[in-house]
């Protein structure tokens, strides 16, 4: 049986340490470089030190810390820049040459671009530019080390921009890629994901949850929906190779999943990605999502054919082993496939209780007791037809566990033998009162001899 040693990287992490669509763990030729966010920090550390609107320093640093996995030993934690509050979160990957390049979130305030001095470290950083004020960035690299770069457009919930950097360039603003429905002029939310195949294709997933209203009649449409792009953004289709216009709808698009109801007031997402998508060595995408519609915390695969034609797989909760514990919505950053076209699935699983589901459905900020979470890793080895299933028990000082983050594979360096690495925090992930700084255990996950919990060495 594969155990997990646990190792507690920061003491000092914020109320949403390791939350993220994008990618917060990159391995690098005898290296494996973190990156989250604390709420504050005992001392500054070295690299690019700066402060937004004369915020003291321990407002929010976005944090990166490297293990050498030579001695096991892990280096000193570097504080890249300053976060505008818990959106400003870091996300990381590498390019061809070894460079690290992390993105802060902006949050109404520009996101920023920092690259690594040295290849393969992290002890000295870069600003190489402010663009844009989005939020919740995700960037993957292509194949010639251009980046794509995906966030919450700034105003008024209007969709999802589409950022692209070309080798030795600087970030270009290429617009909505999609786009919230007009008729919807409430609270809008579009998790998303991108993926590179071999062949250079960007493989795209989005959720769509749209409103009416800002506080009330949230959700009343909701969606999973597809495409790719074979030119490297330059255009959009949907698998079987249907143009779509840009920026796009969800009925553009190769469309999973919708729920539609003008009288709906459900305020947890029904049908959700959370961007969790991946390109199989034949370089064919996978996307794996939740829906709530036809049978509570029901978990699909969904895969295209040869003609573009999307068959979806739906995982057997039985296979869990925990027949009353169902997911509820907590999937962003727990899907991944490695090299050998294994599939790993990260999931929080809670019982299915009426405490916290009616109708079959999550109740929105309903509460568990930390002993009745359950976490479980599962892996397919067959492309989705059967899977295993490993029971985990992380830490859970300082309040349960939260935001599981898996390592994500570069088109460029695929994960090869062995399992993914991962991230979580274990403390409160509500939003703080006043001036209430809220620290959470932040942990380093990778496989070991035996399941334990270590302190950093």
């Amino acid at each position: 049986m594969v155990n997990y040693q646990y190792t507690c990287i920061s003491e000092y992490g914020s109320e949403r340490a390791t939350s993220s669509f994008g990618n917060r763990i990159v391995s690098l030729e005898g290296k494996v470089h973190v990156a989250w966010q604390d709420s504050c920090a005992p001392e500054p550390t070295s690299g690019v030190e700066d402060v937004l609107h004369n915020k003291p320093y321990a407002d929010y640093p976005a944090q990166v810390r490297s293990l050498d996995l030579s001695t096991g030993k892990w280096l000193p934690t570097v504080t890249i820049g300053m976060g505008q509050d818990n959106h400003g979160r870091p996300t990381i990957v590498a390019d061809r040459a070894g460079h690290l390049h992390v993105i802060l979130g902006g949050h109404h305030t520009p996101m920023r671009h920092y690259r690594s001095v040295e290849a393969n470290d992290t002890a000295s950083w870069e600003l190489l530019q402010e663009f844009g004020k989005n939020t919740y960035p995700v960037i993957v690299t292509g194949l010639d080390d251009t980046f794509y770069l995906l966030a919450r457009h700034d105003e008024n919930c209007l969709g999802t921009d589409l950022f692209i950097r070309r080798p030795s360039g600087a970030w270009t603003n290429e617009g909505l890629l999609v786009a919230r429905d007009p008729a919807y002029t409430g609270y809008g939310a579009f998790a998303c994901g991108l993926a590179v195949g071999g062949d250079g294709v960007l493989h795209f997933v989005s959720d769509f949850f749209e409103s009416n209203g800002f506080h009330n009649h949230r959700g009343v449409k909701q969606a999973v929906a597809a495409m790719r792009s074979p030119d490297g953004g330059r255009s959009w289709q949907r698998a079987d190779g249907t143009p779509v216009q840009i920026p796009a709808r969800a009925e553009d698009m190769d469309l999973l999943e919708i729920h539609n109801d003008e009288g709906f007031d459900h305020p947890a997402p029904l049908v959700l990605s959370h961007g969790c998508i991946c390109v199989d060595s034949h370089n064919v995408p996978h996307i794996f999502y939740l829906s709530h519609l036809r049978l509570p915390g029901e978990m699909i695969l969904a895969t295209p054919d040869a003609n573009g034609a999307w068959h979806k797989r739906t995982i057997d909760p039985a296979t869990m082993g925990l027949p009353m514990h169902r997911p509820r919505g907590e999937c962003r950053g727990c899907f991944v496939m490695t090299g050998d076209d294994g599939m790993h699935l990260l999931l929080t699983l809670y019982p299915f209780n009426d405490h916290g589901w009616t109708d079959g459905k999550p109740i929105k900020d309903a509460k568990f007791d930390d002993d009745q979470v359950r976490v479980v890793k599962l892996t397919s080895l067959d492309f989705g037809a059967t899977w295993s299933v490993l029971p985990l028990d992380p830490p859970r000082e300082g309040g349960g566990i939260k935001e599981l983050n898996i390592e994500r594979c570069s088109v460029n360096r695929p994960i090869e033998g062995r399992d993914p690495y991962w991230i979580f925090f274990s403390g409160p992930s509500r939003n703080p009162q006043d001036q209430q700084v809220i620290n959470s255990r932040v942990y380093f996950a990778k496989t070991g001899c035996s399941a334990q919990a270590v302190a950093d060495t």
